[in-house]
């Protein structure tokens, strides 16, 4: 929870695909 524009775009995509794996985590437990 610390990506504020450090490295780029990779770190933006990184957030993005955990925040999608945490929801489906929350929906396919």
């Amino acid at each position: 929870m610390g990506w504020k524009g450090g490295g780029g775009g990779e770190s933006k995509l990184l957030a993005m695909r955990h925040n999608v794996f945490l929801n489906y985590g929350s929906i396919n437990p």
